[in-house]
């Protein structure tokens, strides 16, 4: 089963995940402190544990550039419910070929509070139907995101080095994209120097984990970038022999430590976005594409004429077919599948 490409531009990243979060969610409590000893957590909620409760969760529709998590509860109870969220919380769709999400509460002075004082944060949800959006970060650099309404179920929480590095920018507030760049640091590109941005996020010593990267996230069917590396340098995955570069490109299935529990479609109608995305990126980018392929050129681009060009997912100037992120001011690191 061939991945999707990773849709999500990280520009679109940071105004979505937090400028929608409150404001989706009229009948929430919001963030209610830190977890109570009986309080049940979000994955057992999600999976019927809870009595006299029951739930659901979605992926906000990502045709915008979107990403988040929309949890609605019925309380039949009379007294408001309270469900940690803890750091580090995994959600996925049925869709293999779909990112794995950790989410988080919105950003509130609560949680922020919450956050430095190492306990795990709370969400209340009242008597009868509630709803509250939780902000999400893709830990798959280049796995999809559904542009539809999905379906998500939870798997085993993060590694506590990927948990305490959200719990960090939780507390010092920093933006979406900032995090964004502080997950996709520990599950995919673990390099040295560390950006200045990321600076005091990332709960590890640095050099130590980027000289021996290992997963921060349960799903050993996606091979993160780290390791595709050492794939392509004729290294075995985990032990069990070598893997041959297409399926260190990610083209295989996913599997999960801990299957994905309700049900529910999964991601039908990411085509349509890709084919979207693929017309916007040709429609930006063609003419710069034809220039550089009629100077054969095989090195960098003139940095002058890709300053104009906003940030965003554009043809890989070094070739492979795949695309790269231009940040508005260079070419990054960051490249994915997308043909």
């Amino acid at each position: 089963m061939a991945r999707r490409p990773h849709l999500v531009a990280r520009l679109a990243l940071a105004t979505s995940v937090l400028g929608v979060a409150l404001a989706a969610s009229p009948l929430a409590a919001g963030v209610a402190g830190a977890q109570e000893a009986d309080a049940p957590t979000l994955a057992q909620l999600l999976r019927g544990e809870v009595a006299g409760a029951t739930a659901e969760a979605t992926t906000v529709p990502g045709a915008d550039g979107a990403m988040g998590v929309v949890v609605e509860v019925t309380n039949e109870g009379d007294d408001p419910l309270a469900v940690a969220v803890p750091f580090g919380a995994l959600l996925v769709t049925e869709d293999e070929t779909d990112q794995t999400l950790t989410v988080t509460p919105p950003p509130t002075d609560d949680l922020i509070a919450v956050a430095a004082s190492g306990q795990t944060p709370t969400i209340e949800f009242g008597p009868g139907t509630s709803s509250e959006q939780l902000a999400a970060y893709c830990t798959e650099m280049t796995d999809g995101y559904p542009i539809e309404e999905v379906p998500v179920s939870p798997i085993d929480d993060a590694h506590p080095v990927l948990a305490e590095t959200l719990r960090t920018a939780a507390a010092e507030d920093v933006d979406a994209t900032t995090t964004q760049d502080a997950v996709w640091w520990l599950t995919d590109e673990p390099l040295v120097p560390v950006a200045d941005h990321l600076s005091g996020l990332l709960a590890v010593d640095t050099a130590a984990f980027a000289a021996a990267p290992h997963r921060v996230t349960p799903d050993t069917g996606y091979v993160p970038l780290w390791m595709r590396e050492e794939v392509a340098a004729g290294d075995a995955i985990g032990g069990a022999g070598p893997v041959d570069e297409q399926e260190a490109a990610g083209i295989l299935d996913e599997s999960f430590e801990g299957p994905a529990s309700g049900s529910g479609p999964g991601g039908g109608g990411s085509g349509i976005g890709v084919a979207l995305w693929a017309i916007l990126v040709g429609v930006v980018v063609i003419g710069a594409v034809v220039v550089a392929a009629r100077a054969g050129r095989t090195t960098r681009p003139d940095p002058v004429l890709a300053r104009s060009t906003a940030p965003g997912w554009y043809p890989d100037p070094w070739g492979g077919g795949g695309h790269r992120y231009w940040d508005g001011q260079r070419w990054t690191t960051r490249t994915t599948a997308l043909r």
